[in-house]
């Protein structure tokens, strides 16, 4: 507060909702979680066990817009960590025999790749993938295989990879829709950032890809609410619009922290 261009300073004085994006999110959180606390006269109750769970969202957009490894980021989790000993505090003066009668768990939705920079000052290839000129290319060369598509657009939608094809284009194309899958799958395998791509009718027959990913596809993929053609890129790829994302399914997306800690949890 003392820095009048501080983020948090700007954030509060403006009252947007980029504030929320500023230290100023993880402490109106504390402020809501603590209410709640009070409200409900959580942890006071002799024979239940009550329920308190934040989501100290602001983080994520911060790492999402600057990286993990941002500065930004460095300032949030530092506010994190007060506004988490704030909240610890409020509970143990609030439940009866503090802290030892609270299991408190910490954990995470999701990891992330460091950022452009700091992969490539360490020599380690990466990109950016999946942005407009790659879906004009993929547009042509469906309409060169198949002709133009009905409505001007094969794909109806497209995000981190997973395309949808537009069924009127393909319907009036006459064409099996498993066809024209193959056709986007095999020009997807062709791109140098591409690791995997398979189908939705190669899925739902059964045919996954192999290896290390036919388990995380077969978890993961949803053939109901999924992509026509789903592209996996190599490592270290990255989506447009963010410094920092997790689509690809390497360890760096799926490893996240799990922290237990309470009277009864041995170290």
């Amino acid at each position: 507060r003392g820095n009048p261009t501080s983020m948090a300073t700007i954030g509060e004085a403006s009252g947007q909702d980029s504030a929320l994006w500023t230290p100023l999110g993880p402490r109106i959180t504390v402020d809501a979680a603590i209410a709640a606390l009070e409200a409900f006269d959580l942890g006071r109750r002799k024979k239940a066990t009550d329920l308190l769970a934040v989501s100290f969202s602001a983080h994520d957009i911060v790492g999402h817009l600057h990286g993990h490894d941002s500065r930004e980021s460095e300032e949030m989790l530092v506010a994190t960590d007060r506004a988490l000993a704030r909240l610890l505090e409020t509970i143990h003066s609030r439940v009866p025999g503090g802290l030892d009668r609270v299991l408190i768990a910490l954990t995470s939705d999701h990891g992330a790749p460091p950022t452009v920079a700091t992969l490539k000052a360490a020599g380690i290839p990466t990109g950016v993938i999946g942005g407009a000129a790659m879906i004009k290319r993929l547009e042509a060369g469906l309409t060169r295989r198949f002709g133009a598509p009905k409505g001007g657009k094969w794909f109806d939608y497209v995000t981190k990879l997973q395309f949808y094809l537009s069924p009127a284009a393909i319907a009036a194309s006459k064409v099996n829709t498993a066809t024209i899958e193959r056709a986007l799958r095999d020009a997807l395998l062709a791109h140098a950032q591409i690791e995997v791509a398979f189908t939705r009718s190669e899925f739902l027959a059964g045919r996954r890809p192999s290896g290390r990913w036919r388990s995380l596809v077969e978890h993961g993929y949803r053939p109901d609410r999924g992509g026509n053609v789903v592209a996996i890129a190599r490592a270290y790829q990255l989506a447009p619009g963010d410094a920092s994302t997790h689509f690809t399914g390497y360890s760096y997306d799926r490893t996240v922290p799990l922290v237990l800690a309470g009277k009864g949890i041995r170290a």
